[in-house]
């Protein structure tokens, strides 16, 4: 055997282990009772694999002199003496638990296609709680029966829409749908299906808004008036002035966010923000009243010619391709009156035979109103007729002339209000690409190979420093996978997953088995 000296100091700290100062200081003048020790590290190495309860300063020191062919002997020496030193006993630190982030990350490796939000729930029910969390995973997997990522989308998508109508009111926008929001609300044929959840919102709505009427009296009244939202509000403004109040006002309770009833939140909003939307329309009214003034001075007034108005403000004026001028007012009445009459031509209000273009009435109309008179032209003569701008919303009848910049479709229809992208129809999508997004069997595909990934998961403890083992078995069951998919992945779920288990890596603690392995136990260095 290759001899390999090993020079060390013999002299030995507390429990028979060589101080790791004294050893450092190895060959150098000292005291007398320095010993230089040359050992067989292949035989010392053995002996400490064969008694690993030893302490290695001691089995050093009986191999000092001592060659790789004596090795029964010094066996010998270490079992006639069973009170031999022994490694003194490591305190193990207990293996970190998981936290509920780090839990939540799992989660989503073993249910892509689950709603986080759903997962991040559950994540928190079973924070203390492994075996629970364990058996939710398992029945999860098995019965398939929790929110998709699908509905998850969905309602981010209508949560969009409640925020423009809650959390992010803006009068510009509402305005822009509601041009006169008090026609409109006031408006004794309007009707609106209310469920029980819409009741139960309505409720605490009221409460909120009328903190000193009884619960109770609320609750009655919107029965009563069949919870007409304008009605009972004006019912209620009545009680309070004529002091039909109780003594203490009632605090406030937060109004549930996942509301779907969208007309419902549209009046609710009118009614909560009613005397802002009048200052704004009175402010409105008002700057228009003095650039009318501003412009009959200037001599820039126009005549409408059907109604014949000489005051008609230039902003006001719109003109079919022959230069005929009429005001904005006399051109919708007259679509509201071919609407009605089912027509889908819109003839000039003079005697000439032009019609008005759809750019035209796009600015003369409200939105709602276009989107109707778009669709009642049918796309072939649009086409037919050198149109190619008009577009329409792939989740409703909404239609509408985009700017030619926008890359995004806005849809103004108040019951949808989606955003989708004018190149391939499909929900907002940006930042990705079109061919970025994934279509019906893409997401197959992917979903394929992230449940062979899940297989290949779960097969390790939950609990336990498996991240190595982890890695190499769904990194393998991805790529077998992929093979059987055999087609390029739009969003390939092993995109990041190197980086996934490095960090995880970061994260989890040491475990007592990979210490006694990596960390230091008298031994010092071996190569010293």
């Amino acid at each position: 055997p290759v001899e390999v000296p090993t020079v060390i100091n013999a002299k030995a700290g507390n429990n028979g282990e060589p101080s790791r100062n004294h050893l450092s200081e190895a060959g150098t003048s000292g005291s007398s009772n320095n010993k230089k020790i040359v050992v067989d590290e292949k035989l010392v190495l053995k002996l400490i694999e064969m008694f690993p309860e030893a302490c290695p300063a001691y089995i050093r020191n009986i191999c000092d002199g001592k060659q790789w062919s004596e090795f029964d002997d010094v066996i010998t020496v270490i079992l006639s003496n069973p009170s031999y030193p022994k490694r003194p006993q490591r305190v193990s630190s207990p293996v970190k638990e998981l936290d509920v982030e780090e839990q939540y990350e799992i989660l989503k490796e073993l249910l892509p296609d689950a709603d986080p939000t759903f997962l991040r729930m559950q994540c928190e029910r079973y924070a203390n709680d492994d075996k629970g969390l364990k058996q939710f995973i398992n029945q999860a997997m098995e019965n398939k029966d929790y929110p998709s990522m699908k509905e998850y989308l969905r309602k981010q998508q209508l949560s969009a829409q409640q925020k423009q109508y809650t959390t992010e009111f803006k009068i510009e926008n509402f305005i822009q749908l509601f041009p006169e929001p008090e026609k409109t609300f006031n408006d004794p044929n309007r009707n609106i299906k209310v469920d029980s959840y819409s009741m139960h919102y309505l409720n605490l709505f009221f409460r909120n808004k009328f903190d000193k009427l009884s619960a109770r009296t609320i609750q009655q009244m919107l029965c009563q008036k069949d919870y007409k939202i304008i009605k009972s509000n004006a019912v209620f403004e009545e009680m309070i002035i004529n002091k039909h109040v109780m003594k203490s006002r009632r605090k406030p309770v937060p109004l549930p966010d996942n509301m779907q009833n969208i007309p419902m939140l549209q009046e609710l909003a009118y009614l909560s923000h009613k005397e802002e939307i009048e200052n704004y329309l009175s402010e409105k009214a008002k700057k228009e009243k003095e650039e009318r003034l501003l412009s009959k001075e200037a001599g820039l007034l126009e005549t409408c010619g059907c109604c014949y108005d000489d005051e008609v403000m230039p902003k006001d004026t719109f003109s079919c391709p022959n230069e005929c001028k009429f005001c904005k007012d006399c051109i919708k009445k007259s679509c509201e009156v071919a609407l009605g009459e089912g027509k889908t031509n819109f003839s000039c209000l003079a005697s000439c035979t032009a019609e008005f273009t759809l750019q035209t009435l796009q600015h003369v109309l409200p939105p709602k109103m276009f989107s109707k008179l778009a669709q009642k032209k049918a796309l072939a003569e649009i086409k037919a007729a050198g149109i190619e701008e008009l577009e329409m919303c792939p989740f409703c009848d909404f239609a509408t002339i985009p700017n030619e910049a926008d890359k995004i479709f806005r849809c103004l229809n108040p019951d949808c209000m989606k955003e989708s992208c004018r190149l391939c129809k499909e929900p907002n999508h940006v930042p990705l690409k079109c061919e970025e997004v994934e279509k019906d069997q893409d997401i197959k595909a992917r979903t394929y190979v992230e449940n062979k990934m899940t297989e290949a998961l779960i097969r390790c403890p939950l609990y336990s420093d498996t991240n190595l083992i982890n890695q190499q078995n769904v990194m393998g069951a991805a790529a077998a996978a992929k093979a059987e998919v055999g087609t390029n992945l739009k969003i390939d779920p092993t995109s990041d997953i190197q980086v996934h288990y490095e960090n995880r890596k970061k994260k989890l603690p040491v475990e007592p088995h990979l210490e006694l392995i990596h960390g230091n136990h008298g031994l010092g260095n071996i190569n010293e």
